[in-house]
């Protein structure tokens, strides 16, 4: 199935941090993207999500209608991610205790916080 960056927008304005991307006209969101390698999330045979790959920074955005229902998707894409850039960066806001959970059982270091948001090196387990 191919990305579509208008569904991965949706779920990152519904996101924690969603007031960052909501600046962003849909143009201005999509043209973005140019650059970034995309890994699509499904469920049900439709897109819900996706992950984000630029360099070695990466990002996961899903629905919040489908939070909680796509956990092998969400570790299909880390490893696509790690495929790309082991080890990358994850930026997390703290108040996002889920994806805190799995960055905590994965082997990580974490870079710097500010905020609201912790900055981890995550690596393949070994």
């Amino acid at each position: 199935m191919t990305f579509d960056p208008l569904i991965y927008r949706q779920a990152e304005i519904s996101s924690i941090d969603g007031h960052l991307v909501s600046c962003l006209s849909v143009d201005e969101y999509v043209q973005a993207f140019e650059g970034f390698e995309t890994f699509p999330i499904i469920h049900n045979g439709k897109q819900v999500g996706g992950a984000a790959m630029r360099g070695f920074r990466f990002h996961i955005a899903v629905l919040p209608e489908c939070r909680g229902m796509v956990g092998r998707q969400i570790v299909k894409a880390i490893n696509w991610g790690l495929d790309i850039s082991n080890p990358f960066i994850a930026s997390v806001n703290t108040l996002n205790t889920a994806v805190l959970g799995l960055v905590r059982r994965m082997p990580n270091e974490l870079i710097y916080e500010f905020g609201d948001t912790q900055v981890y090196l995550i690596r393949r387990e070994i």
